[in-house]
């Protein structure tokens, strides 16, 4: 398959204590398209679980005309909390699958959006069920269905009245590799399935760790009980403006198009960074060249005018600290690397990438957070060129309090040669403790 055209829906750099919206998942009703999505609060890391107000999370609805993309109704709030949500139409009904919170009596909810009713799916005749989370549910012969999981590769037969659910189909093939950040496994699920011929079509995401994940296709053909597995999609034109989370949401047909919905972001919520949902229509077969276009023109059109990218590629590069060079410092959780004063030594702490970049201008970004005052400086930001024998711009770097905030230095590169090795430093006076959590250097 290959990209026709691409529809933004939702393109923000969202800072960490604000409110991001998320999964975007689509369904056919009638001549319109229903869309659930999650309103989700990025809260920092180092401050996840401190309080008990620390989590917000919930579902909100809304109308989209389908031939642009744009709402043509304000978003409602069907439910106070949810995660991940996956809107699906069975027999023109609208229905939004969403696992609950953590804690919550069941992992997994059914809401009926024309009734309002929310139901705990309850897996009958097994106490011990483990309902974890990213769901695809499909529908077929009127009836709602679920992929469960890939470990085992588990099809889920679910009562839209009840809430009721059986296993209908189960097999182990393989694909049980564990991920070590959250004890889920690497291959997961992403969005809505669909009934193509004889076969269920479907997207999920590969984690490789919490902040890269990438797209893979899966065929389920129930007459010869296999499953099969491709990654023959290109998102080559995400990753290349420094998307490295790309998660699938929904796979619908609609007036005879096909349509895949992605919900991408630079890494994991916990940072301020860049969001963006898109609802993708496919095509079976294509060239790169198509791909690229389409894409490329729909995230630089999605940018205001001031932050607006050219397209040559990539067009952001984008680094979490600990995938720098480390020197004056430690790495820790999170892909984050730490300078401690007093254990560390004064001197430059991340440095890199060493990338090869063309004449023109471009904004250094540095996320960190230094426990001193903001009147207090506490080390310096600068891009290098010629493996940091030419200094091209600098800038001093201020305590936060301790809260994430983003610092940006803006470089001009006067000619090619000026762009050879480009490295961006990040130094540290040594009076203050600092936390970096991610670089990216984009071109303006």
């Amino acid at each position: 398959m290959f990209i026709a055209r691409s529809i933004p829906i939702y393109y923000k750099f969202v800072h960490a204590g604000e409110t991001a919206d998320l999964f975007h998942s689509f369904a056919p009703v009638g001549n319109e398209l229903i869309c659930a999505f999650r309103r989700h609060k990025i809260v920092d890391f180092a401050e996840w679980g401190s309080s008990e107000n620390f989590y917000e999370s919930r579902t909100m609805l809304q109308r989209f005309d389908p031939s642009t993309g744009t709402p043509i109704s304000e978003p409602e709030e069907a439910m106070a909390a949810g995660e991940d949500p996956r809107c699906v139409s069975v027999q023109g009904r609208p229905f939004v699958l969403s696992a609950n919170p953590c804690g919550g009596r069941f992992n997994y909810v059914l809401f009926d959006v024309q009734a309002k009713k929310c139901l705990n799916i309850v897996v009958m005749n097994r106490a011990d069920f483990k309902y974890g989370k990213n769901w695809q549910p499909f529908v077929a012969g009127g009836k709602l269905y679920a992929v469960h999981g890939f470990s085992p590769f588990r099809v889920l037969q679910i009562d839209v009245e009840t809430g009721e659910a059986d296993i209908a189909f189960e097999r182990s093939v393989g694909l049980d590799l564990v991920s070590p950040h959250d004890g889920f496994t690497h291959f997961r699920g992403g969005c809505s399935a669909l009934v193509l011929d004889d076969r269920v079509v479907g997207f999920g995401h590969m984690t490789a760790d919490s902040g890269r994940h990438s797209l893979f296709q899966w065929i389920f053909s129930p007459f010869s009980r296999q499953v099969s597995l491709s990654f023959d999609l290109d998102i080559r034109p995400l990753t290349d403006w420094g998307l490295k989370v790309i998660d699938p949401t929904c796979f619908f047909a609609f007036q005879e198009k096909l349509y895949l919905g992605v919900s991408c972001s630079n890494r994991d919520w916990f940072y301020g960074q860049t969001f963006v949902s898109l609802l993708l229509e496919l095509q079976p077969d294509g060239n790169d060249l198509q791909v690229d276009s389409s894409l490329a023109s729909v995230l630089s059109n999605a940018l205001p005018v001031q932050e607006r990218p050219s397209l040559a590629k990539p067009a952001v590069h984008f680094f979490r600290a600990a995938e720098l060079l480390i020197g004056n410092g430690i790495r820790s959780r999170n892909f984050e690397v730490l300078s401690r004063a007093g254990k560390d030594d004064p001197g430059h702490v991340v440095y890199g990438p060493y990338i090869n970049l063309n004449s023109g201008t471009y904004q250094v970004r540095l996320q960190y957070a230094g426990a001193a005052p903001s009147s207090q400086e506490i080390g310096e930001l600068d891009a290098c060129s010629t493996s940091g024998s030419t200094v091209l711009a600098r800038k001093d770097l201020f305590g936060t309090n301790g809260k994430l905030f983003i610092a940006t230095l803006d470089v001009k590169i006067p000619g090619d040669a000026q762009g050879v090795r480009f490295e961006t430093r990040v130094g540290s006076r040594g009076v203050a403790d600092m936390r970096l959590t991610d670089v990216s250097i984009s071109r303006l």
